[in-house]
Parts: C-alpha cells; structure tokens; sequence
C-alpha cells in the first residue's frame, strides 16, 4: 500500500488530525520532494511507539537536541516507505532489530513546527511496534 493510500485510509479521531490528514496530502500531491531535508519548507520523518511485550512499558530516548525525553525516530531522508524508517531509526537509535507491529499502518500523524535545525514543517507520521524480547527494563 502507498504512503497516500495508507494516509487516506487513516481515521482521524480529532479535528487537528483530520486538518494534519489534509496538509500531508496536499504536500503529498504537491510535486515537492517532501522525502528529503532538501525541501526547507517541509519534509517526511517517521517515528516509532515501542512498547515492550506485555505492553507496560514504553520506549523513550533522551534528545539532546531538545534536551527531553521522546519517542524514537528520524527523517525519511529520501526512503519513501515510512515504516522502514521508523525500524531504521529504532535500530540506529537504540539497537533492537526484532519489532514486531502492533498497528497495522500509521496510527497517527501531524504536521508540526520544525526543529531548530531543518524544515519549517516536519511531516510525522507514527507507527507502534512491540519489541519482541524484554529489552525495555525498568529505570
């Protein structure tokens, strides 16, 4: 399934995602590559809900960048399939490889305000996975 499809087949469950549904389809639609860091107005990242096997706990990497706690996940940097991105960036930033997904597709999206080193957009779309061992361990 496209990236357009599996948009288009989200449910909004609020007003900002149907309006964030909207603005990713119309960048979509727009001819802009808005796959790579090279458009300044806008472009795709994926990010990843890890949550450990018996779905207590959750997965969050400190960002230095903003100096907080977050969900794991990057700029699709010229990949289109977001999904891959997202295990792409689980790996490159935590190391776990074996994910299982919870969700069959995009369980949530935004268009919000870019970080202070890119885009003036950033494109999100979320996916949840579970980590199929207990690698996720208490603090």
């Amino acid at each position: 399934m496209s990236l357009r499809q599996e948009i288009e087949n989200f449910h909004p469950q609020n007003e900002q995602e149907q309006a964030d549904k909207q603005a990713l389809l119309w960048w979509l639609d727009s001819g802009v590559d808005i796959f790579t860091r090279q458009c300044t107005a806008a472009h795709l990242t994926a990010s990843a809900w890890v949550v450990s096997p018996d779905r207590k706990k959750v997965l969050m990497i400190y960002h230095n960048i903003y100096r907080s706690w977050a969900w794991l996940g990057g700029h699709a940097d010229g990949m289109t399939d977001l999904r891959a991105v997202a295990e792409k960036e689980v790996a490159e930033e935590c190391g776990l490889t074996h994910l299982n997904s919870l969700c069959p597709g995009i369980f949530s999206h935004m268009v919000a305000a870019g970080c202070r080193i890119c885009a003036d957009h950033r494109l999100s779309a979320f996916l949840c996975f579970i980590a199929l061992h207990h690698m996720i361990s208490s603090v």
